[in-house]
């Protein structure tokens, strides 16, 4: 047997400890190896796509990285290019809506554990269109799942994701 260290995130760590105590006599390790076999049997792209996406995780210790994270994410999940990976702030379109992280104080920066708040807005709005819709995510989110939440509702709202193709043709 391989002995290997590594650290996980907080959360991780304790959906680790709480499956092995449920399931697996206290043992984690045995929780870990069950977990790695299970994405070793996943198409290489998957477990590529997923490795990505926790690096993002990962990088997102500063606030901005959080939102650079999210926009990437978000953007991918809908097939649509992310033109400006710095604009954090500016709306973004995403079929007949558009979606904007909002920003916490009119006279100063957010502070770096302020929530983050995507706003999904039609537009144009109707009186027909969707009600605008907005979640906060606290900073210690991930802006992986914010992302795939958001794709999720745009998706309930009618907002097909672009396949490559009409993306650049």
């Amino acid at each position: 047997m391989k002995r290997i260290t590594f650290s996980l995130s907080d959360d991780i760590g304790k959906q680790v400890t709480g499956v092995a105590h449920r399931a697996a006599g206290g043992n984690e390790s045995l929780v870990a190896e069950a977990a790695l076999r299970q994405l070793f049997q996943r198409p290489s792209d998957e477990v590529d796509r997923l490795m990505a996406r926790a690096h993002l995780d990962r990088r997102a210790r500063t606030r901005g990285g959080w939102a650079r994270a999210f926009w990437y994410v978000l953007c991918d999940l809908m097939g649509r290019p992310l033109y400006d990976p710095e604009r954090t702030h500016g709306p973004r379109n995403f079929g007949d809506f558009q979606v904007v992280l909002l920003i916490n104080h009119m006279d100063r920066p957010d502070d770096e554990d302020d929530p983050f708040t995507p706003y999904i807005a039609p537009v144009p709005a109707t009186l027909e269109s969707p009600r605008p819709w907005q979640r906060d995510f606290q900073r210690s989110d991930s802006p992986v799942t914010a992302a795939e939440i958001i794709a999720e509702k745009l998706r309930e709202f009618g907002v097909q994701a672009l396949v490559r193709e009409e993306v650049n043709g």
